[in-house]
């Protein structure tokens, strides 16, 4: 996963570079698509994220929060779904890989 990758969708998002939920986003996918096979939960990705930019868990969830509101979805809804359908590879879903919301132990409300 590339950094370029993550960035490109979150323009095509809306997510605005100026906004530090943008720069909250990118770590929190670099890490999930580094670690795909991880039981972490979205909460502990939020405390990495946050000793990276010596913040808050709680900032960083606000940050992203704020980011993505025009979405009118939660964050993990959000990021699951990015994770889904942009950054597993063809090649996942050939091999029938589980999808990283069930890997993370995450459900989103509707899936698509």
């Amino acid at each position: 996963m590339t950094t370029v990758k993550i960035k490109n969708y979150l323009d095509r998002c809306g997510v605005k570079h100026s906004q530090l939920g943008f720069k909250y986003l990118v770590s929190v996918f670099n890490i999930m698509c580094e670690e795909p096979d991880s039981k972490m939960t979205l909460s502990e990705v939020y405390e990495q994220v946050a000793e990276q930019y010596n913040s808050t868990p709680k900032s960083v969830a606000k940050a992203i929060d704020y980011s993505i509101r025009h979405h009118k979805v939660t964050n993990k809804e959000f990021i699951y779904r990015a994770i889904d359908n942009e950054f597993n590879t063809e090649s996942e879903r050939e091999t029938g890989r589980m999808p990283l919301r069930h890997v993370f132990g995450g459900q989103y409300a509707k899936t698509y």
